[in-house]
């Protein structure tokens, strides 16, 4: 989706393919980051649980695991939000010449700021905890499973990381910085908008532009 004005469809298009490219470096960034993190946490929570045989040990690790996924989102959301609350109100510079000077610009940024760390304050956390609960859930069960399979501490144990880990926690991290790098510019694009008066503003749906995206969704983009 973008925000544009009907008189500069084409142009505004273009920025939004633009828009589109800086979220998908910010997703390129944060992706490995996840991985990197939820198999870690995987990794760890398997180690206490061998140490210890106890699930109490093994969970005792998401408090971290959650922190840390906070401190990636953050980051990600600070740079996904800022590039775009920069085009909204780029684009009610251009559009709205007339009364949009130097000072209604400044104070627009200012107020994106707020909006920035609104978000975050609001969003980081509470989604993090989410990923670190579906990343317990997935820990947990696989050690009931092993239980009932009638494995040892040891094949539990690596049975964790399998779970968790590896490849489970690639697919996790690529998903998770689509979606979020996604949420977070569109939230940015809208909250902006809201405290800035721009005429004529229709929502346009743009999709992205690559292998991942469905045909209809190619279809519909710019209707």
């Amino acid at each position: 989706m973008s925000l544009f004005n009907p008189s500069s469809k084409t142009a505004a298009r273009r920025e939004a393919l633009k828009q589109d490219r800086l979220r998908m470096a910010v997703e390129r960034d944060l992706s490995p980051r996840l991985f990197k993190e939820i198999n870690r946490a995987a990794k760890y929570a398997s180690e206490m649980y061998e140490k210890t045989d106890s699930k109490v040990s093994a969970k005792s690790t998401m408090p971290k695991h959650a922190k840390n996924i906070a401190a990636l989102l953050q980051r990600a959301y600070n740079v996904s939000i800022k590039n775009s609350a920069e085009y909204v109100i780029k684009e009610a510079s251009d559009t709205q010449k007339s009364y949009f000077g130097i000072i209604e610009r400044k104070d627009a940024l200012t107020r994106a700021q707020q909006l920035i760390q609104q978000f975050i304050l609001s969003e980081a956390f509470s989604t993090a905890r989410g990923i670190a609960q579906t990343t317990w859930g997935m820990i947990n069960e696989s050690i009931v499973r092993g239980a009932q399979e009638g494995l040892g501490t040891r094949e539990i144990a690596k049975g964790i990381v399998s779970s968790a880990g590896g490849s489970i926690a690639r697919g996790r991290a690529l998903t998770i910085a689509r979606t979020e790098t996604h949420a977070a510019s569109q939230q940015a694009s809208l909250k902006v908008v809201g405290e800035i008066p721009l005429p004529e503003t229709l929502k346009e749906w743009v999709s992205v532009d690559d292998k991942r995206t469905r045909d209809h969704h190619k279809d519909s983009s710019c209707l």
